[in-house]
């Protein structure tokens, strides 16, 4: 039963990474400077108290590592960089494959969130798919739909706020 339950989850991580938002990226040469304050590994508790990483480390001047969630077996990685839409500063998130090993076997890689830092606080609001349709096949179409939609009410999804738990300073 317990390796059922341990195979289940590896599906649904595949499945939750094969599944990503959109096949167009807003950014193809990522120009803007990584903020190194987001830098680091941030923590927060699910909804029955279990903890939940994010890591954040530096890739090159312009793009960051992201691991999530990070020393669970089942972490995801993308290459992420900060991209401007609609007067929106963003994270575009490019998810490369698991820490099993596994990698997309489609395009629909991309993801875009909104990141604000507070003090020890990073909050995540991931541009809702549901409302910015998943269909489009351009970066135009794609910035299109966002002008579209950037006032309406459920533009992102749920906030995540994780608390910083290291900056990766020795």
């Amino acid at each position: 039963m317990k390796a059922m339950i341990k195979t289940l989850g590896w599906v649904l991580c595949c499945a939750g990474l094969m599944a990503c938002d959109y096949t167009v990226p807003l950014v193809e040469t990522p120009e803007v400077a990584l903020d190194g304050a987001w830098v680091g590994l941030w923590g927060r508790a699910r909804e029955k108290g279990e903890p939940e990483r994010l890591l954040v480390l530096p890739l090159n001047p312009r793009e960051y590592l992201v691991v999530f969630p990070a020393g669970s077996p089942d972490a995801m990685y993308a290459r992420a960089c900060r991209a401007k839409a609609e007067g929106l500063e963003l994270i575009q998130l490019n998810w490369v494959g698991t820490a099993k090993g596994a990698v997309p076997e489609d395009h629909r890689t991309y993801q875009y969130a909104l990141c604000a830092r507070e003090g020890d606080t990073l909050s995540v609001r991931l541009i809702n798919s549901q409302t910015v349709p998943r269909e489009v096949a351009t970066r135009e179409a794609w910035l299109r739909a966002l002008a579209e939609k950037k006032d309406h009410p459920e533009l992102f999804r749920e906030t995540m706020r994780f608390q910083r738990e290291s900056d990766g300073k020795p």
